[in-house]
């Protein structure tokens, strides 16, 4: 399984001859959804994403909202939680759990607060952990560190986090690294992950954004 970050909260995610994107912007350079019904498309909440779901063509299979979704051999599972829009309204986010090639990848959406025992019980195991590294509209960094060490995995990819900010260009990466504990290596092109691969203890990979 190989990840890749697209910048913001997507992640495109390549299981043989599957591709899943999580999360895609408006914007996002991309190719069509192919004929043979292998590419696959998140949206954890309505709104602008919604608008350009036509974008991906007739093909793709589209997620958007809770429930259990099989697409030949990817599993998946939309969890809702409680999300505040920018206008201070409420609204609904949509965690996504893939299950391919034994490996567990969550994606945390828009995610706004700590999660419930009821999410965090829906969720279950995970391997691979994509979510917001703290900042303005999304998670603060106290609580995202609460949010990993609550669901445990093996992997955290940070997501949704503007580049070019705080200390050495990697907003507030450093301060979560820092209430985690752990430290992180270079940011990489890509992640390679196996069932076998994945580490023993908690590792925060970063990644760069990469162009389609």
């Amino acid at each position: 399984m190989e990840i890749r970050w697209l910048g913001h909260s997507c992640f495109l995610v390549t299981s043989g001859p599957h591709e899943v994107y999580f999360e895609p912007y408006a914007g996002l350079e991309h190719p069509k959804g192919k004929e043979d019904g292998s590419t696959v498309v998140t949206f954890s909440h309505s709104g602008v994403l919604r608008e350009h779901r036509n974008e991906w063509g007739k093909f793709a299979h589209l997620l958007e909202g809770p429930g259990e979704y099989e697409i030949a051999a990817l599993a998946f599972r939309g969890i809702a939680t409680p999300m505040t829009n920018r206008n201070g309204t409420r609204g609904l986010n949509t965690i996504y759990v893939l299950e391919a090639e034994g490996v567990m990848v969550c994606h945390m959406g828009v995610l706004t607060g700590k999660l419930a025992t009821p999410a965090l019980q829906a969720i279950g195991n995970v391997d691979v952990l994509m979510m917001p590294a703290g900042g303005p509209g999304v998670l603060g960094v106290d609580e995202a560190a609460s949010v990993v060490r609550a669901l445990e995995p093996d992997i955290v990819v940070p997501m949704h986090y503007v580049a070019s900010a705080g200390p050495e260009g990697m907003g507030p990466i450093p301060q979560l690294l820092k209430e985690l504990g752990v430290s992180a290596a270079e940011p990489a092109p890509r992640l390679n992950v196996t069932r076998n691969n994945l580490p023993e203890e908690l590792r925060v990979t970063v990644l760069r954004p990469s162009p389609q």
